[in-house]
């Protein structure tokens, strides 16, 4: 279905998402997403509750990157 905006996604304007879903890699969606390793982030979640190891004075904060999924629309 063609767009009725006069901006075009990945060439007058770059959209891009935090999910990570399969929906993004769509043919006729392409749009560009950064992958959270949600697996990863829950097992940090976990160990940290159970744990009790973070405390705001301490400065932790667990870093878990993500990976940029560069499609069509950036």
């Amino acid at each position: 279905m063609p767009s009725k905006s006069a901006m075009r996604v990945g060439e007058d304007i770059a959209v891009v998402g935090f999910d990570g879903i399969p929906m993004a890699s769509w043919t006729s969606y392409r749009r560009t997403t950064i992958r959270q390793p949600v697996e990863r982030m829950v097992q940090e979640a976990i160990s940290i509750i159970i744990n009790d190891t973070m405390r705001p004075s301490d400065g932790f904060w667990p870093h878990t990157p993500g990976k940029l999924m560069i499609r069509a629309s950036a």
